[in-house]
């Protein structure tokens, strides 16, 4: 456990990025619902064509894949966010 907690630390020293500043940016993000997620992919065009488990599996019209996982009340970290944003082409909304 401490290896992998100093491990951590350097590594975000390492890419420059100030520990202080990034859990306060972290704490400022307002946590999304999978529910909220779910409804603006659909909102978009993407279609719900499969599921695993609480992997649920969205397709664009042109073919895209994406998957969204958690129960519908869970908050979706935001990583998770992103990169779903990111994997659509959604712009995320103003707060």
């Amino acid at each position: 456990m401490r290896g992998q907690l100093c491990y951590g630390v350097a590594s975000l020293l390492r890419f420059g990025r100030d520990t202080a500043t990034w859990r306060t940016s972290y704490d400022e993000i307002v946590p999304v619902k999978v529910r909220d997620v779910i409804r603006t992919l659909e909102d978009a065009g993407w279609r719900h064509v499969r599921t695993s488990g609480d992997h649920r599996v969205f397709q664009s019209p042109e073919g895209r894949i994406t998957v969204v996982s958690g129960k519908l009340g869970d908050d979706v970290r935001p990583g998770t966010y992103r990169a779903v944003l990111r994997q659509t082409g959604i712009k995320e909304p103003d707060k």
